[in-house]
C-alpha cells in the first residue's frame, strides 16, 4: 500500500483524487504551471473545508507509486541527459540541473541521434535569435530545449525518453 509521511510517522494512504475538477483550480496553460494554477488552489479549498471527493475523480490508492526521475550521468567530459517530457509549446524538458553544465560555459553542443546542435544558455525565450537552440532554466528548475516561438521538440525530432549528449563547445 502507498503511504504518506507526515509529522506522526507514516500512514497508508486510505483515499486520493486525480484533480480533474476545474471548479477548484485556476485555469492553466500547460504543466509548466501546475503546483501555482492546480495543487496551490486545491491545497486551500481543503483547508478551508472541500471534501476531497469534491476536487476530481477517485483514483486507487494502491496504483500510486513515487515519482522517480532519471539522473543525468557524466561521460568523459560531457553529461548524458534524458528528455523527461516535451510540453504544450514543444519545450523538450531534461533531467539537467543547470549547475550540472555551469562549468561548461556557452554555448554548448547538443547530440542525439545522428544530430549535434549547438544551443546557447539563455534567461528568457526572447534570447533566442531565429531557429537558435537554447537551454533555457524553466519553472522546475531544470533545463529544457527550447526555441523561441516555436517547438524544440518537433523541429529537433525530440520525444519523452530520448537521449540528450550535453559537452562544451569547443
Amino acid at each position: 500500500m502507498s503511504s504518506i509521511a507526515h509529522g506522526g510517522g507514516v500512514r497508508p494512504t486510505r483515499r486520493a483524487v486525480a484533480l480533474t475538477n476545474d471548479d477548484y483550480h485556476l485555469p492553466t496553460p500547460g504543466p509548466t504551471f501546475a503546483g501555482r494554477d492546480v495543487f496551490g488552489p486545491a491545497a486551500a479549498y481543503l483547508c478551508a473545508g472541500v471534501e476531497l471527493d469534491e476536487l476530481g475523480d477517485p483514483v486507487d490508492p494502491f496504483s500510486l507509486v513515487p515519482g522517480i526521475v532519471p539522473l543525468s550521468r557524466t561521460d568523459d567530459g560531457a553529461i548524458e541527459a534524458e528528455v523527461l517530457w516535451v510540453d504544450r509549446f514543444g519545450n523538450a524538458q531534461l533531467n539537467l540541473d543547470p549547475d550540472d553544465v555551469a562549468a561548461m560555459g556557452s554555448p554548448l553542443v547538443l547530440r542525439f541521434g545522428d544530430t549535434a546542435r549547438s544551443a546557447a544558455r539563455v534567461g528568457t525565450y526572447a534570447d533566442l535569435g531565429p531557429g537558435q537552440v537554447g537551454l533555457l532554466v524553466d519553472s522546475y528548475g531544470l533545463l529544457a530545449v527550447s526555441l523561441n516561438r516555436r517547438s524544440a521538440a518537433e523541429e529537433l525530432h525530440l520525444a519523452a525518453g530520448d537521449l540528450v549528449r550535453v559537452e562544451a563547445a569547443e
